[in-house]
């Protein structure tokens, strides 16, 4: 979770390893999704 928005923040946080990317702020249902997407 970050607040940084802008493509080449989001494509570094990606090439860092991250599996999903939230910006801040954000909907309960986006965080929600991301949990379990990352849980499977």
């Amino acid at each position: 979770m970050t607040a940084n928005v802008m493509e080449a923040e989001v494509q570094q946080c990606k090439d860092a390893g991250m599996d999903g990317f939230i910006p801040k702020p954000f909907k309960q249902e986006e965080l929600v999704a991301a949990i379990e997407q990352a849980i499977g």
